[in-house]
């Protein structure tokens, strides 16, 4: 009996899981999305209530009407990822800065690269 066939299969098999698990590579990626973040908003949201403190007042990133905005932000947030499937999110920002970091394959980065809601990838 000849096992050479099978043992053609089974590296062709191998060197098939290899490439994908190579397409697949994950890498970290900060994700910044083109809404401002609630130290910055200025109210243009019809609802949500401005959040950027005025001249000489501090930020209160806890006050209910900031808390709603930053809420806002994350379901935004959470539509942009919900694109991709099943991502590792890794921190998620809404204060100074909105977006968040994720593991990211190219595939990934290509599509959001292409949302409207995407401002930069890094």
């Amino acid at each position: 009996m000849n096992k050479t066939p099978w043992i053609w299969i089974a590296a062709l098999l191998a060197a098939t899981g290899t490439a994908s698990a190579q397409q697949a590579t994950r890498n970290a990626y900060i994700v910044q999305l083109a809404a401002a973040p609630a130290a910055a908003y200025t109210g243009s949201v019809q609802g949500y209530a401005a959040t950027k403190p005025s001249a000489g007042q501090k930020f209160n990133a806890r006050a209910a009407h900031v808390l709603a905005y930053r809420n806002l932000l994350g379901s935004r947030q959470n539509t942009v990822l919900a694109g991709l499937g099943n991502v590792p999110v890794t921190h998620r920002y809404s204060v100074a800065f909105n977006g968040f970091t994720a593991r990211l394959t190219d595939a990934e980065v290509l599509r959001l690269q292409n949302h409207p809601d995407v401002l930069a990838i890094s």
